[in-house]
């Protein structure tokens, strides 16, 4: 089975496909099945974005004590990653960009004024849409 994902404005256009063997009397074929599906994106309310990410805030883990294999890290940051995300996508790439490098204490501190800049600016920009 394959998948192609294809992004336009607000909706999803996805075309899953499935090959099926075919048996027949002297042989055998094969048979491509493929069906368009087109969805909504999911889209969150500013408001609930907000309330979304002010408790993301309130949970924060000691990011200076940040380890790789910490599932509360790796789990604080993928949910804030989520929220971000549907924001702004060029705000989203920095903090991922920042996360990825959160392992090196050298750089530590200015990735995690990255990440929470991209919370704060987020928080702020919600509130002032509203």
């Amino acid at each position: 089975m394959s998948d192609r994902l294809r992004q336009s404005n607000n909706a999803i256009n996805l075309t899953c496909s499935t090959t099926k063997k075919l048996k027949f009397f002297g042989g055998e074929a094969t048979q491509v099945i493929a069906a368009p599906v087109r969805a909504q994106k999911n889209i969150m309310e500013p408001h609930i974005l907000l309330a979304q990410l002010r408790s993301l805030l309130e949970r924060e883990p000691d990011l200076e004590q940040y380890s790789p294999t910490s599932k509360d890290h790796m789990t604080w940051l993928a949910q804030g990653h989520a929220l971000v995300s549907r924001w702004n996508t060029l705000e989203a790439i920095s903090f991922q960009s920042a996360s990825d490098f959160l392992s090196m204490s050298s750089t530590r501190q200015m990735n995690i004024g990255k990440i929470f800049g991209a919370s704060s600016k987020n928080k702020n920009q919600v509130k002032t849409n509203r």
